[in-house]
């Protein structure tokens, strides 16, 4: 590179030479084109000058010298500068600012200009068989027989290849052949073979890939794998043929993100196929692990399901088994570790019925898509915690209606102890079982959530199986009773008799269209009462019943208990298994008596759940209802213990996950780059058939379709595949143990130093790239979590951090402490009224379907009901105020941080209004609404003269835009992500700080609204333009900190109180009569010591400024400055002005108030900013001692 390019950029003190191995992949139109090693240099340039650059890029578009690429030696970061291109620089999606270091995180896509190739940054591979960091063999890559090994999938094997041959090709430019000691050779006789001048170089893997790929380092080792279970198919008893079964599979991740293929040899079906990992970690910054590494050749695994807090690490190497050695050839994965009790993460996935394109509602608006019901019915089931239950995480929409359910699991299952037919379990055991089941099912009746899908393959058990766990509890409830599916809910071996005749029965009252009332659940608990006796009858007999039997027959039998009306259905189903009752063991005998209970055709004669706990234990059950918290922050407690010792602090290395939360661990795993569809398509669960398989036969004129086959993909599969936690689990071992638990009131210097790097790190990141950053988003939880749990203790660190951000995780709760809400929030709002019929609800009615309808959560059927039962509540329980339209629209954020907790919500708005919308919600609000917007047009004015000037020209007033900008604190023009954000810093702020919103909101359509005539303006704010919400945030502090408070002063505000010094502000001036257009000044500000930051001008006569004068005023009486037509007359006074145009010009007028207001809108239509008037003049001073007499020196 030449010195005049070294010349024209400074390289930073900071910038370092970058660690080994550090290249840049560059792909184009999604496939590999190079790689280009960036490990010896602190800087690399890019660009289209080649003489100046590092890497030349032939694009338009690039300028001479685009960017360089920088390695920060101190935060072992690459840094991304943009030296000011015309067409930018992107990290992904984002722009870089000019002239701005932005940090680049390892797997993060960087585009110059409108270059179609893209570079992503890589560290050097973990499998480098080739040279460690001082070029000998990285031992790191051996196993423990100290033997190197190799990449185990392909696409790995690849990209070491390409690596390896970038590094080399590099060598071959660095070193001379000449440089290179001689190597005696013998002379051969040449047999005429002659070479041209020009060599061509050939890579025979390029031609063959068989050839090559280090054969002399390569050993292959074969792992035999434990026999298969024999798999009990998930859908056999809805008559489905097992093979049509997805398979289960652990994917591998490719150490590139390339799209890559695994087929797996399945013995029933070849064509099975699964998809490649896409990782999103270019798009996080954040690097993919290798989940499973091959050990041997492979078949499709069934896969283990996945992961919970703690983590145990386990052998990789599986036990031989002799008797295996038949077994065809598998893929043996190299499992993750483990946590102590088998808990895991999983993720299963089902399609919801589709309604018709014409079908509407009796409102006359288009159905509620079934998956928007299942989601909002779904949150009810997060709420469901108890120690038999999984725990419902998380449901996400996919495409075409699939939606995608996370949740709590364990690997082990009663089925499976029936399938391994090794243990028969004792008396003792079965009854532990039965009541750890019981208490579950207890606690779902409480819940008013009932099963109907109860069956051993549901029923988990823990590692040590000492504890049962409830899992798929939810199906039925969260599909609104299955109205919201076309498959059928239940196993008919363990469903009730009378599930059948109520199965048709409800679906012709309730059809899937029917949404807008809530239907009644019409199945019975005492349905799962039969359940659970089939269930213990199998406990007893160490099997499953009607095996290798067709569906009909379960089916069938419990139609004949029904027509014969017996009492008891056990002698019917043990006959048709083949079995009597004297020849049933001892450990049968002895729960028989409750089995025979269980299995009554009459449903009122069947005991319930408390009733069988009771014969259980022998005694009364009395329940233990869970009681609402009885503070707002009851829930937030710290995860760790207190009374942690110092060796028990630093055992918690090894299992980091159990200081976090399931729901911080989901949460975390996502920002780790974790992706629910990308789990299930690589599992097989999710496949993308071709357009042509999808065509109808035939079509009517009237949109019959005939002939279209069934996509075997929506049928219901219930198997749950496991979220994999390596690469989290990495990412908690790459902080220390110390900062999870930091010391918030003592100085904690490893807390502090890494909180100090990650500010530096993440300063001037946009808020979208903070949120999805894992490690300074893992500080942030830990910090709100402690702040929280020691509110109001520490109320002030917690407006101290709110002013940074604030983790979505902890918004609510940060949200209800911003509002100093406190008290028992549920025992108030279980108090009010809500269903008696008031006028409103009609309106209400109207209103609700309308709020932010793209929104899933808001638009579902329940969202619906919760937000009508809170605006009903707020309604209730303030008499004095009514309901206005756009109320709804203030309730939607809360609502949706709020959506289990209603009370929360309410409590959030009844303590919001107040603050910032004072006396909004009267029955005849229009002088509050007049007094809002005439302060809101000095603002204008006051920061934006020549805008004011333009919107009042063309008739274009804050009345016919701002109203719903202000009864709705913008929660009606801005969707909930960016409100979420405005929200975060307007609750800082005191109830002026949504009309400094408003003038940054301004501020960016300025241009558009410079040029506009009044149509124009009534389209631009109808279709409100992207608005960029950070921008908006800062411009609305910075008008917030640069205005006078007096000047935002409004009667009607809360705070109002605070100026009780000059409480009869508002009385001189009308403020219905929009007469003048500059704000008023406090002589409370202007008294104590802002001289500096404010020129005054003095209106009084010559005579008059000579007695009493304001020390640094100029005098410029209104009949010397301007004439009747507001023509400046006086040039000294523009001169001035254009001198001081950053500091407020105060008007100081006389008792001719008339003219002071005439001066002061004439230096608003002079495009002067920052003018305001002298509350009550020079009047005010003169009790003081403020005034001097100026000399003759001081007069202009």
């Amino acid at each position: 590179m030449s010195s005049q390019a070294k010349n024209q950029f400074e390289i930073p003190k900071w910038a370092g030479k970058p660690p080994v191995g550090l290249h840049l992949d560059v792909k184009k139109d999604g496939k590999m084109v190079q790689k280009l090693m960036i490990d010896e240099k602190k800087c690399y340039f890019f660009g289209r000058n080649r003489d100046l650059c590092d890497f030349p890029i032939d694009h338009a578009s690039c300028s001479r010298v685009h960017s360089a690429l920088i390695w920060h030696k101190d935060l072992n970061r690459p840094f991304l500068i943009d030296l000011a291109s015309t067409h930018g620089t992107f990290i992904g999606h984002i722009r870089l600012e000019n002239n701005k270091a932005q940090q680049v995180h390892i797997d993060s896509e960087i585009r110059f200009g409108e270059s179609s190739r893209v570079y992503i940054i890589r560290e050097r591979p973990q499998n480098n068989l080739l040279f460690g960091d001082n070029g000998d063999h990285n031992d790191e890559n051996k196993d423990e027989r100290g033997i190197l090994t190799i990449p185990e999938s392909e696409m790995e094997l690849d990209n070491l290849t390409e690596f390896n041959t970038a590094h080399n090709r590099r060598i071959a430019q660095i070193v001379q052949i000449n440089d290179l000691p001689s190597v005696p050779t013998v002379k051969r006789k040449r047999k005429g073979v002659s070479f041209g001048e020009e060599e061509e170089v050939i890579n025979p893997e390029d031609i063959d890939p068989n050839v090559g790929r280090f054969r002399n380092l390569v050993q292959t080792t074969v792992v035999i794998p434990k026999r298969r279970k024999h798999e009990h198919s998930a859908i056999s008893h809805l008559g489905i043929d097992p093979i049509q079964k997805h398979s289960q599979a652990f994917h591998y991740s490719q150490l590139y993100d390339h799209t890559h293929a695994v087929n797996g040899a399945n013995t029933n079906d070849n064509s099975n196929t699964l998809q490649a990992h896409m990782s999103v970690a270019a798009t996080l910054g954040i690097s993919a692990p290798n989940l499973a590494p091959d050990l041997a050749d492979y078949d499709i695994l069934e896969q283990t399901p996945a992961i919970l807090p703690k983590f145990t690490h386990v052998s990789l190497q599986a036990p031989t088994n002799e008797n295996d050695l038949s077994e065809p050839k598998r893929k043996k994965y190299a499992k993750e570790a483990w946590p102590a009790d088998g808990g895991q993460l999983t993720v299963s996935t089902f399609v919801a019925n589709s309604h018709a394109n014409d079908q509407c509602g009796s409102n006359g608006l288009p159905l509620t898509p079934n998956s928007i019901v299942i989601i909002g019915r779904f949150q009810y089931l997060k709420t469901c915690e108890h120690p038999n239950l999984c725990r419902y995480l998380d449901i996400k929409k996919g495409t075409h209606e699939r939606l995608h359910v996370v949740s709590e699991c364990y690997e082990k299952t009663i089925d499976s102890l029936f399938e391994s037919k090794q243990i028969q379990y004792g008396i003792e055991q079965i009854r532990q079982w039965c009541h750890q089941l019981l208490n579950g099912l207890i606690y779902l009746q409480l819940k008013h959530v009932t099963c109907k899908n109860l069956s051993p393959r549901y029923i988990r058990l823990t590692e040590t199986e000492h504890q049962v766990k409830l899992q798929n509890y939810g199906l039925w409830y969260m599909t609104q009773y299955g109205t919201c599916i076309n498959f059928p809910i239940g196993d008919p071996c363990y469903m009730a008799p009378e599930c059948y005749a109520m199965e048709s029965t409800f679906r012709l009252l309730y059809p899937p269209s029917s949404h807008e009332n809530e239907p009644r659940d019409p199945a019975n608990p005492k349905s799962d009462v039969w359940s659970f006796g089939i269930i213990l009858l199998e406990l007893c007999l160490g099997r499953r019943l009607y095996q290798n039997q067709p569906v009909v027959v379960p089916i069938s039998t419990s139609i004949r208990c029904l027509k014969l009306n017996v009492q008891s259905a056990l002698d019917v189903i043990l006959r048709r298994n083949g079995l009597e009752r004297n020849d049933l063991s001892a450990t049968t005998q002895h729960f028989l008596p409750i089995i025979e209970k269980c299995l009554n055709v009459h449903v009122k004669e069947r005991p319930t759940f408390v009733e069988l706990l009771e014969i259980l234990e022998g005694k009364q059950y009395s329940i233990i209802r869970h009681s609402l918290p009885f503070t707002l922050f009851d829930g937030i407690i710290p995860v760790l213990d207190y009374n942690l010792s110092i060796n028990e602090f630093k055992n918690l290395t090894n299992n980091r996950f159990s200081c976090r939360t399931i729901d911080e661990i989901y949460y975390l795993w996502q920002l780790a780059g974790g992706d629910l569809t990308t789990v299930l398509k690589n599992a097989g669960l999710i496949k993308i058939l071709p357009s042509i398989s999808k065509t109808s036969k035939f079509v009517t004129d009237q949109g019959d379709i005939y002939g279209l086959q069934r996509d075997i993909n929506t049928l219901f599969d219930d198997i749950a595949i496991e979220l994999p936690l390596q690469e989290l689990d990495n990412r908690f071992r790459e902080m220390p143990i110390e900062i999870l638990y930091p010391l918030l009131e003592v100085s904690d210097s490893e807390f502090q130093e890494r909180q100090k790097l990650l500010d530096l790190a993440i300063e001037g990141q946009p808020l979208a790239v903070r949120e999805h950053d894992f490690e300074y988003q893992f500080h942030r939880l830990i910090l709100f979590e402690r702040l929280l749990s020691s509110y109001p203790y520490l109320k002030q660190r917690l407006y101290t951090e709110a002013r940074k951000d604030i983790p979505p995780v902890y918004r609510a709760f940060s949200w209800a402490a911003l509002l100093d809400i406190t008290g028992n929030v549920n025992e108030v709002y279980e108090k009010i009224d809500k269903e008696t019929v008031t006028p409103t609800d009609r309106q209400i009615e109207v209103d609700v379907p309308r709020c932010h309808q793209y929104d899933e959560l808001l638009s579902s059927p329940e969202g619906h009901r919760k937000m009508k039962r809170v605006l009903k509540a707020w309604v209730m329980s303030h008499p004095h105020l009514v309901y206005w339209q756009g109320l709804d629209s203030l309730l939607a954020p809360f609502l949706y941080l709020n959506f289990n907790n209603e009370a929360l919500a309410y409590a959030s708005l009844t303590a919001f209004i107040p603050k910032y919308l004072n006396n909004f919600f009267l029955k005849d609000n229009s002088m509050i609404i007049n007094e809002y917007l005439t302060v809101f047009s000095h603002l204008i004015a006051y920061h934006h003269p020549d805008l004011s000037n333009r919107l009042e020209t063309i008739g274009f007033i804050p009345d016919l835009y701002a109203i719903p900008w202000f009864l709705t604190m913008y929660a009606h023009v801005f969707p909930l992500h960016k409100i979420f954000h405005l929200w975060d810093m307007l609750l800082l702020g005191c109830s002026s700080f949504p009309l400094c919103i408003g003038v940054a909101i301004l501020t960016q359509l300025k241009p558009l609204l410079l040029k506009a005539d009044f149509n124009e303006c009534i389209l631009l704010f109808s279709e409100l333009p992207e608005i960029d919400i950070e921008r908006c945030v800062r411009d609305s502090i910075e008008v917030f900190a640069c205005t006078p408070r007096s000047s935002t002063y409004r009667e009607h505000a809360i705070d109002a109180v605070l100026f009780q010094t000059n409480n009869d502000l508002v009385h001189i001036f009308s403020l219905t009569q929009n007469l003048y257009h500059c704000q008023r000044y406090n002589s409370l500000i202007l008294g104590h010591g802002y001289i500096s930051k404010q020129k005054n001008i003095s209106l009084t006569n010559c005579d008059s400024y000579m007695k009493a004068a304001l020390p640094g005023s100029i005098n410029f009486p209104y009949d010397q400055t301007f004439n009747e037509k507001g023509d400046l007359l006086d040039q000294r006074l523009s001169q001035i002005i254009e001198q001081n145009r950053a500091l407020v010009k105060v008007v100081i007028g006389n008792k001719n108030h008339s003219q002071t207001v005439k001066f002061a809108n004439n230096l608003i239509h002079n495009n002067w900013s920052r003018v305001c008037i002298l509350h009550k003049g020079i009047e005010v001073f003169k009790s003081t001692d403020l005034l001097y007499v100026p000399t003759p020196s001081d007069i202009l």
